[in-house]
């Protein structure tokens, strides 16, 4: 793979080996979501903070289990996203309900991030985190996929976050190159 600067985008270049000419162009990533995906992703964005969304996230979790200690909770969000996923087939709200879930497992990351330090256990992955990059990535709303990507390494939480802050950045550069 040859690595270029993004001012070299759109210039000609030659081959230290064979002495041939080339253009440097961007290509999509093999892993980017193909456009119709994309389509499946889209919905009001409001639907995610719905005071009925929020509801029936609450109301999904406190059915499951009584809440314990924090860190119960953070397996049982990670249940509750996996549910709501899951529904995807049947249920027109799920990826909002999905969204919401992963939002309020996120606001609770500092809190289950000091608890697994007060047991002297490594932070593992986080699925609110994981779950909804994925889903922005797939929304193409790529600026918010870096900065949640770049708020869970900084707090230490296991993942492939640099990968998938490359992929999304060099996927914004490349759009925007094509407008």
């Amino acid at each position: 793979m040859l690595r270029v600067s993004d001012q070299e985008l759109g210039k000609a270049g030659k081959c230290r080996y064979c002495g041939g000419t080339f253009m440097v162009v961007l290509v999509e990533p093999p892993d980017a979501t193909p456009a119709e995906d994309a389509e499946a992703y889209q919905y009001d964005i409001a639907l995610e903070s719905s005071p009925e969304t929020q509801a029936r996230v609450q109301l999904e979790v406190q059915s499951r289990a009584p809440l314990g200690n924090i860190l119960d909770t953070h397996y049982l969000y990670e249940e509750v996203i996996a549910y709501f996923n899951g529904l995807r087939a049947e249920d027109p709200l799920a990826l909002p309900l999905t969204a919401q879930a992963c939002m309020q497992h996120i606001a609770l990351a500092p809190e289950i991030k000091e608890a697994f330090a007060a047991r002297g256990l490594s932070l593992p992955t986080h699925a609110g985190y994981e779950t909804l990059a994925g889903i922005r990535e797939k929304q193409r709303r790529f600026k918010d996929v870096v900065e949640m990507c770049m708020d869970a390494k900084a707090e230490g939480w296991a993942g492939d976050w640099d990968q998938r802050i490359a992929r999304c950045r060099k996927t914004t550069v490349m759009k925007k190159h094509r407008e």
